[in-house]
């Protein structure tokens, strides 16, 4: 019995991914939105439809060196390249293997977490434009950069000042899950009982699943907010530090 758990709405992200998949020339996805709200559920969603020669890469906060080391690591066991194992290639190198790697199908390229590799090494969206100038825009493949900070995901891939900037085929930026697509997620409840669903998780598909098993919204309320010991006590706090990079004082 498949562990996976189902998968619903984004039609619209999932029909631009397809899109994007199906163009005669190579395709460059910029995919960004705040933490939590279901980009990583969209690719892999995405990437179970496309079971090919694809990869998804998990970038950490570690080294540009150890991302690199990594993601050399993914690639050589893909193409079937043990050799590139041992070899310290550069980013350049490793992409330049990948697309001439013979393959039927699309080769598709996730780079998830994107922007850790540029904060650790601000050179490395340029970096990726070489790669993209000089080896995957005329090959048969499919990249997706995505990325959860809002604003070094737009400064290091869609600003006028991003060596990137111009070069993307298609943008998603997620947002929350609309009300009418509710009914997907909490099958047997009616509008009336929805609504407060709703105005508690706002459409952020994580909080969803966090009230998924509760039997009204007060009682995922005593659970997962109001207890020291529940997953959404500490949550603004955590998104206050982490999303909001610019404070100021505000008066009325």
């Amino acid at each position: 019995m498949s562990n996976e758990k189902p998968f619903f709405g984004r039609a619209e992200e999932l029909t631009t991914l397809e899109k994007e998949s199906a163009r005669a020339a190579a395709s460059f996805v910029i995919i960004y939105g705040r933490r939590r709200i279901g980009k990583t559920a969209l690719v892999n969603e995405f990437l179970s439809r496309h079971r090919g020669c694809s990869l998804y890469f998990l970038a950490t906060q570690e080294s540009e060196e150890q991302n690199r080391k990594v993601f050399r690591g993914q690639v050589a066991d893909l193409i079937g390249n043990e050799p590139l194992k041992t070899v310290d290639a550069d980013w350049l190198t490793i992409f330049k293997l990948f697309s001439e790697y013979t393959t039927a199908e699309r080769k598709i390229v996730v780079m998830d977490e994107f922007q850790f590799i540029g904060k650790s090494s601000p050179a490395f969206p340029s970096v990726m434009q070489k790669i993209w100038d000089t080896v995957l825009k005329d090959a048969n493949i499919m990249l997706i950069l995505c990325g959860s900070y809002i604003p070094l995901m737009k400064q290091q891939t869609l600003d006028y000042s991003s060596p990137l900037y111009g070069r993307r085929t298609a943008q998603i930026r997620l947002r929350q899950i609309r009300f009418p697509e509710y009914p997907l997620f909490y099958p047997g409840k009616g509008e009336k009982e929805l609504i407060p669903f709703y105005a508690v998780t706002g459409g952020v598909p994580m909080y969803m699943e966090t009230f998924s098993d509760c039997r009204s919204v007060e009682d995922g309320i005593d659970q997962h907010v109001f207890n020291p010991q529940g997953y959404l006590y500490e949550e603004p706090c955590f998104l206050l530090q982490n999303e909001v990079s610019e404070i100021g004082s505000f008066s009325l």
